[in-house]
């Protein structure tokens, strides 16, 4: 996005910079480390793919639902994952 709005002169190079230290800051805060092993367990578990398998037991670990439009992931993983939908009505 960064790029997109230098590209089109609506922020300077220098701006960008600047605002991309600014997300870091936030990012590198909010990050957590993934349990590789957990995530194996949870793909073997449901049946889903490894990446999905990461946010999965992301969440669980975090204990926090896992907001996703992914009907399938959904279905496979129940209690787990909710649509916003679903997430807003609670």
């Amino acid at each position: 996005m960064l790029a997109t709005y230098q590209r089109r002169g609506l922020l300077t190079l220098e701006q960008c910079r600047e605002l991309l230290k600014s997300a870091n800051r936030f990012i590198s805060a909010a990050q957590s480390e993934m349990d590789m092993e957990a995530s194996l367990a949870v793909a073997a578990k449901y049946g889903i793919t490894g990446y999905d398998a990461q946010y999965v037991a992301l969440a669980q670990n975090l204990a926090v639902p896992l907001i996703t439009e992914d009907r399938k992931l959904r279905q496979a993983v129940p209690g787990v994952g909710f649509s916003m939908q679903e997430f807003i009505g609670q």
